[in-house]
């Protein structure tokens, strides 16, 4: 569902807002933050789930 895209792009607006509190510009420095990056990879990790999906469910059903 949208549940966990909407929970991921959330996590990344809260690392967003952090940057903002502490006066700084964003900047390509700001992808290395963790505030960032570890939403960055959860959203990375959630496109790639069907496809892990699809490749284990069709290992299984060539068993």
């Amino acid at each position: 569902g949208i549940i966990p895209g909407a929970l991921v792009f959330t996590w990344i607006g809260v690392g967003l807002g952090e940057v903002f509190d502490r006066g700084e510009s964003p900047d390509l420095s700001l992808l290395w933050e963790p505030q960032i990056l570890a939403p960055l990879l959860g959203l990375s990790a959630l496109a790639a789930l069907p496809i892990v999906i699809k490749a284990l469910r069709g290992r299984k059903a060539g068993e």
